[in-house]
């Protein structure tokens, strides 16, 4: 588990809240902690910090606005105290002549000012201290959902008994009487996730390979933050044995190195794995550790958006490896555990074509000039994609200079994006057919 701190300007890196955060989790958690500083460009800091892969944020001031932009984009957990938010009320003196005021202000401003329902800041929490002289909160609380703002005693730092055991509370998701109906939902479906992965961990499901995929992102994000917080807990230790988690993106090439780092692995959880990002060399890396752990009695977790097959190809080797165990199909309400012949699972489920790019793709956006449309969208593999679609000739063309518009995927593309232009079409009796020249 990791988490990242972002501490307001003038303050020190390792503030009183990186110190909380040290109280909640001991000095064995990984907490990166940055300053808002005024010298340096934060789209740098933001591209930086974005790379990198968090299960908490935390920011203070005008950290607090940074982390709100970092935490909209994840929909990584995220904890304001005292938010400088909106930016433009209250750049200080110092900061009159900050070159990048406007940056800021058009990064994290304009979309939250205008979600009045709050939908993209669900994952947002804000602790507010009521006699505060820097920031009005009074008033921070309307650009968030009210049940995640929290008044606590003190000003702009504020800390002591109250303070702490509120953030304490967020931090540890320990659960509030005020929850509302989908965060139970969520707390409950983490605990079961956790359940299913100690049980598969300790030996109480007979099988050595699990492989769990969704076709929805928070699901996969929640199988991978409790697998952290499974292999990260020293108390389980105890009854698993040694455990590790690992990015699949980490793993060594060097097939020495490999057999060292896992041979004496009882539980290996291997995540985000991706076949579009993934070599052949990266693939024999990742059924060397496999190999390596099974060979040791231990288990073997995936997790993943891709099936096995798109995975690993036509390593007949590797896919036998897989198909020797189970697979599972995590369902938006529970987990189905599936065994049929030779461990394949064939699970009937109504889906479009193209389905496993259909279920990842999100559209962000549509837009169209001269007749020309642009489609911007993202996956669980790729970030800020582009789908340029033109028409010339009496045809429609697909600009595949990008290199991830092939013909399979422009069309799941196509398909999503059509849902959203439609929602965007306004009614009207214009005769269209004579824009057209047509007598049908």
């Amino acid at each position: 588990m990791s988490i990242l701190n972002i501490s307001d300007y003038k303050d020190e890196k390792e503030n009183i809240y990186f110190k909380e955060l040290q109280k909640c989790f001991g000095t064995k958690m990984q907490i990166v902690s940055v300053v808002f500083e005024k010298d340096k460009n934060p789209a740098e800091l933001l591209m930086q910090l974005m790379t990198n892969r968090y299960d908490l944020i935390v920011g203070h001031g005008f950290g607090g606005v940074l982390a709100l932009y970092i935490g909209r984009a994840t929909n990584v957990k995220t904890i304001l105290i005292n938010p400088a938010y909106p930016a433009s009320r209250y750049w200080p003196d110092d900061l009159a002549d900050y070159e990048y005021r406007e940056l800021i202000e058009e990064n994290t401003e304009e979309k939250i000012c205008w979600d009045t329902k709050h939908e993209t800041t669900k994952n947002v929490y804000m602790i507010l201290g009521r006699d505060d002289d820097v920031t009005d909160t009074t008033t921070s609380n309307k650009y968030l959902r009210p049940k995640n703002c929290f008044y606590v005693d003190g000003g702009h730092w504020p800390s002591g008994k109250d303070f702490s055991t509120v953030f304490k509370k967020l931090v540890l998701g320990d659960a509030f009487e005020d929850l509302d109906e989908e965060q139970t939902v969520e707390k409950r479906r983490g605990e079961v996730t956790y359940e299913l992965f100690k049980d598969f961990a300790s030996g109480k499901m007979d099988y050595s390979i699990l492989y769990l995929f969704s076709y929805e992102e928070n699901a996969c994000n929640r199988m991978s933050k409790v697998a952290r917080l499974l292999t990260g807990n020293a108390a389980e230790k105890e009854l698993i044995g040694d455990m590790k988690y690992i990015s699949a993106d980490q793993l060594e090439i060097d097939a020495t190195n490999i057999r060292e780092q896992y041979a004496d692995i009882s539980f290996l959880v291997i995540d985000h794995i991706t076949s579009l990002l993934m070599d052949k060399g990266a693939k024999k890396a990742l059924w060397i550790a496999c190999n390596e752990v099974l060979d040791n009695n231990g288990r073997v977790l995936f997790l993943s958006n891709d099936s096995a097959q798109r995975i690993f190809e036509e390593e007949r080797e590797i896919t036998d490896l897989i198909y020797n165990g189970y697979v599972a199909e995590y369902e938006d309400n529970l987990f189905g555990i599936h065994k049929s012949y030779k461990g394949v699972v064939t699970i009937e489920v109504d889906r479009k074509p193209y389905s496993d790019q259909y279920q990842t793709i999100i559209i962000d956006g549509v837009d169209s000039r001269d007749g020309n449309i642009a489609i911007k969208w993202h996956s669980f593999e790729l970030n800020d994609q582009i789908l340029y679609v033109y028409f010339a000739n009496g045809k429609w063309y697909i600009d595949e200079q990008d290199g991830w518009a092939d013909e399979e995927r422009a069309a799941v593309i196509l398909e999503k994006a059509s849902a959203e232009f439609v929602k965007t079409v306004v009614t009207t009796n214009h005769d269209a057919k004579d824009f057209f020249g047509w007598g049908w």
